[in-house]
């Protein structure tokens, strides 16, 4: 279950990543149509003409479907962080030793030496444990980032 987590987890901050270029798509677009700014050059490059009157019909017409693009961005991680929320709740009652050992060790930032008696392994064997965690959330980041 806690690779399900983790899957969540990097699908979140990657729809985070993609809110926040949306709003700076917009801030950029702003720039265009203010009076005596400095127009970033991807932003200008992307504009017919560099009249005034242009810039404000350009805008006026781009912004809806900014708009539209961070009303969506926005939806899927508001949706992503509320069951990333209710995994986490998932994970922490789960009674499997890998779960525990997740909880412990990624989310409550203990130390093994502080936990591994908890989980009724010896320290060596929770570290081959947590380094073979390692190893699949490793995986999975690169899973989700590919995707």
């Amino acid at each position: 279950m806690y690779l399900e987590y983790v899957e969540l987890y990097f699908k979140k901050n990657q729809a985070e990543k993609d809110y926040n270029t949306a709003i700076d798509n917009k801030q950029k677009l702003l720039y265009t149509v203010m009076p005596h700014s400095i127009v970033p050059n991807d932003v200008v490059n992307h504009l017919s003409s560099s009249t005034p009157g242009s810039n404000f019909i350009n805008y006026s017409d781009r912004v809806t479907e900014i708009d539209e693009n961070i009303k969506n961005t926005r939806d899927i991680f508001d949706n992503r962080t509320y069951l990333l929320k209710l995994k986490e709740a998932e994970l922490r009652e789960s009674k499997d030793i890998l779960d525990r050992i997740y909880v412990y060790h990624w989310l409550d930032k203990k130390k093994i030496s502080k936990f591994y008696r908890l989980v009724g392994y010896t320290r060596e064997y929770t570290y081959d444990i947590v380094d073979k965690m390692q190893l699949e959330i490793n995986e999975v980041r690169k899973k989700v980032q590919e995707s």
